[in-house]
């Protein structure tokens, strides 16, 4: 009788299809995960930028919550036009923020002497407040010192009570143009971080007076006329159409325009040699009585 044969070892089995497919399903996720998490573990300030912009993407939306009940309008409180047949200016700072805070709308309106009305840009992003559509923690960047409106009963009142309540500015919307609306040009910022002009007017911090950075200068030229948020390095900004995103210059509106200031002139500069003239990327800092010389320009205040 012969011996058994002896069989050999099973070789290794080949990779099926679906074994690649598993595979590479799994690095994809593994990567992934790599990818999301590497920028919050390599820089630790990235999370409250991200926060940030998320708060201004929940203030679009209120906007919009709030337009699809008024006509597209976005909030504007004590609707007298900056300027009315020449009769009538609004003064919104400075150190106006809460000042009138336990005052109605319409009360305001009839305190008005000498053809002037004083009241705060913050009363209308309050609005959203009082009419619960967003809550007071969302006017806070985690990356400033400011600190969240905690009123037990925030009906009982018409705006924040403190500059450091809020940290972000909005479109100034007591001029006849530039009103924020959901109709405004999609591109235009109409929301962002407050600004470094309404720092130094209503928190005495260093005025940067007027830029004089070019807008193809880097963005470390522009630091001292970037918002305060975030230690001069840029800003996060909300757009008419709901998006928001992080500039590292203040010259992200329409055409170079510069969010933190109005206009020097009505045309925008675009009769000037040029095509970005400085009339648009400087622009006139805001004292308190200026308003958008047109519906693309951008002016958030505070």
């Amino acid at each position: 009788m012969q011996p058994p044969r002896l069989r050999s070892a099973p070789g290794p089995r080949a990779l099926t299809k679906l074994d690649v497919l598993a595979v590479v399903g799994t690095l994809l996720i593994l990567g992934t995960i790599f990818v999301v998490m590497f920028p919050f573990a390599r820089n630790h300030q990235l999370s409250p930028r991200m926060i940030c912009m998320s708060n201004l993407k929940g203030m679009g939306t209120s906007f919009y919550t709030y337009g699809n009940e008024n006509n597209d309008m976005w909030p504007v409180c004590a609707p007298i036009k900056a300027v009315d047949d020449g009769k009538l200016r609004v003064t919104y700072a400075p150190n106006l923020i809460g000042k009138n805070r336990d005052v109605p709308d319409d009360t305001l309106i009839a305190r008005a002497s000498g053809g002037e009305l004083k009241t705060s840009v913050t009363r209308n992003l309050w609005a959203l407040v009082r009419m619960q559509i967003a809550p007071p923690q969302l006017f806070i960047c985690p990356a400033s010192n400011d600190t969240a409106n905690n009123d037990s009963n925030p009906l009982q009142h018409w705006d924040f009570s403190k500059w450091s309540e809020v940290s972000y500015g909005y479109q100034v919307p007591f001029g006849k143009p530039g009103r924020p609306s959901s109709d405004r040009d999609q591109r235009m910022v109409l929301a962002a971080d407050k600004g470094p002009f309404s720092a130094a007017l209503e928190a005495g911090k260093p005025n940067p007076g007027p830029p004089t950075a070019a807008e193809n200068d880097p963005s470390d030229k522009w630091s001292a006329w970037n918002s305060h948020n975030h230690g001069g390095e840029g800003q996060n900004v909300l757009y008419a159409g709901g998006s928001a995103d992080w500039q590292s210059k203040p010259v992200c509106g329409l055409g170079y325009d510069n969010i933190y200031t109005r206009w020097s002139d009505a045309t925008g500069g675009a009769t000037t040699a040029g095509d970005n003239p400085p009339i648009r990327v400087h622009g006139t800092p805001p004292t308190g009585t200026e308003t958008p010389m047109s519906d693309t320009d951008s002016l958030i205040y505070p």
